[in-house]
This record gives structure tokens, C-alpha cells and sequence, in this order.
């Protein structure tokens, strides 16, 4: 796609236009985490609370409109959905800016829940490792949490397609209280090892549905050129089930603080391939059937 941004701006173009979005919103930048030509990530918060409420705001340039329309898509369904907006493991969207075509139409951007003291998943085994504090019961949690979530994106034919360590965020959760959630009408406790897992970054998730709510272009994409990065990636716009599960647990099996049941299980049942991407699969894993393994990790089979 050619790139219309023009090269005599710089990140401060995009900060000044985000800013001034943002503050005819209410909303004030008190940090930025990310700040490019295309695109920048902060913390805001908005004049009208009675305390500070802190989002996330991502605006990025017209060349890089359509995976973050997705995304808006994407937290835009999880959060309107009931199965969704119940469930405390998927990042809510709070507001789209601009939410209409403008003067600023050449910069988009959303405003989503913050996921305060919380860390990725790819950063947590050589930290917790040092102090011990990678256990079974942390084992069991994680797995479970990871299993709901794509038993849930499953059950309405959506696949997040980039479901890796990176984009799990492991956040600080009461110990005193329960992590309980509704599985395909059944009740199930989590253990609780002191985290909620907090899933992130839609750009490629795709709704595998006639009336589809999320809509990967790259996904649906028939483009000859695009196609080896499609299957390098594990995109491909024919419904399967398992991929998710077959590229988290692919990475998860290979930390040395796996469970010997888990690695052995994941070792013999995965699809892999030789890339830079070695779990991400365009087939179906039978062996990674979401309810499958909720029922083996209820019974202590892989951990």
C-alpha cells in the first residue's frame, strides 16, 4: 500500500494531531509509552472523572487504517457482547476518536481499558523464575485462563491469528477473591494464582462468520503477494479450530517452568512448521480442542 504520509512531518505531527483530538474530548496525555512517525501509544485521562481514569490511546496514519479498523472491531465487539463484556480476560474499548470523518481523517485512534500493573506473559518466566514464584497452581491458572478465553472466541467463530506471549498481559489480581467464569453454560472456577490474563492487540482477528463483526482484510486477502506471509503467519480465511491454542501453547511448552505433562502433551500434538513463526498453522488441531483441554487441565492432566 503506497504510503500518502508526508515525509517532511515527523512524530510530532501525529502527537499534535492525537493531542488535539483528544483534548477536544476531555482527555489529557500523561504518558506516552510509544511515540513513531505512525503511531503513538499514552496514558490519558478525562477531565470529568472524579478520579483518574487511565486509558490507552493508539492513533495511527491512514497507511495503517485497516488493521487498526479491525481492532477497533474487535474491542468494539467484546465489549458489547454479553459472552464478552462478563468475561475479565478481554481489554474493553472505551471510545473511538475521531468517531467520524473529519478534517482529521488521515489519523484514527481508540481509547481502551488500561491494564495497570500488568506485564506480558513473553517478560514473566525469566522474572518470577529468579523468585520462585512460577508454580503448578500458576501453571494450572494460566492454562485455563488462556483456554476459556479461545473456547469463547471460538464459540462465535473468531480467531484472535496472533495469539503469542507478547499479546498476553499477565495483571495483578486480589488473591482473596475468585476468578469464576461461565463456559458454554457451565460454571468454573479458576484457580487463583494472584494474575488475570488480559488479551491485546486485534490487528488480525477475524470473524469467520456470513454477518461478520470483525473483518481482517489481510485474512480475506485472495492477493498472490500476499499469500506465503499469510501461511508463514497461520492466516488463512478458512474457518479451523486449534490454531490459537497450537501457537500459545507451541511457545508456552518450550519455558523451562513448563509442567513435564504439558510439555509432553503440547510436544506430541502440535503442529509445527520451520519459520521464524513455527506455530502459527492455517490447519485445524483436533488434539487442541478448547473444551478437551479445559477438561484435562480441570483434572490435573497437564499440570
Amino acid at each position: 500500500m503506497p504510503n500518502n504520509y508526508n515525509n517532511s512531518n515527523n512524530s510530532h505531527n501525529i502527537l499534535n494531531k492525537a493531542t488535539s483530538i483528544l483534548s477536544n474530548n476531555g482527555y489529557t496525555i500523561i504518558q506516552i509509552f510509544k511515540q513513531t512517525k505512525k503511531d503513538i501509544v499514552a496514558l490519558v485521562t478525562h477531565k470529568d472523572k472524579k478520579y483518574n481514569t487511565i486509558t490507552k490511546y493508539v492513533a495511527k496514519l491512514s497507511t495503517n487504517i485497516p488493521p487498526i479498523l479491525t481492532e477497533i472491531q474487535a474491542y468494539n465487539y467484546f465489549s458489547t457482547n454479553s459472552d464478552f463484556a462478563n468475561t475479565p480476560f478481554f481489554i474493553k474499548l472505551i471510545n473511538v476518536l475521531p468517531n467520524n470523518n473529519n478534517d482529521n481523517s488521515d489519523i484514527c485512534g481508540f481509547i481502551m481499558e488500561y491494564t495497570k500493573n500488568a506485564t506480558p506473559l513473553i517478560e514473566i518466566e525469566s522474572n518470577n523464575a529468579k523468585n520462585n514464584n512460577i508454580t503448578k497452581l500458576w501453571w494450572k491458572s494460566l492454562l485455563m485462563q488462556l483456554i476459556v478465553c479461545v473456547n469463547l472466541l471460538e464459540k462465535h467463530h473468531i480467531l484472535h491469528n496472533d495469539f503469542w506471549d507478547a499479546n498476553i498481559m499477565i495483571q495483578k489480581y486480589p488473591k482473596n477473591r475468585k476468578i469464576i467464569v461461565d463456559v458454554n453454560d457451565n460454571i468454573i472456577t479458576i484457580p487463583n494464582a494472584g494474575f488475570i490474563i488480559k488479551v491485546i492487540d486485534f490487528q488480525y482477528t477475524h470473524q469467520y462468520d456470513k454477518n461478520n463483526n470483525i473483518v481482517s482484510p489481510m485474512v480475506q486477502s485472495t492477493k498472490k503477494s500476499d499469500k506465503a506471509e499469510k501461511l508463514l503467519l497461520g492466516w488463512t480465511s478458512k474457518w479451523h479450530t486449534g490454531g490459537d491454542l497450537n501457537q500459545i501453547f507451541g511457545i508456552l511448552h518450550e519455558y523451562k517452568s513448563a509442567p513435564a505433562k504439558f510439555k509432553n502433551y503440547v510436544a506430541k500434538h502440535v503442529h509445527k512448521h520451520t519459520s521464524d513463526f513455527p506455530y502459527a498453522t492455517t490447519k485445524t488441531n483436533k488434539w487442541f480442542d478448547s473444551e478437551k483441554m479445559l477438561d484435562l487441565c480441570i483434572n490435573d492432566k497437564l499440570v
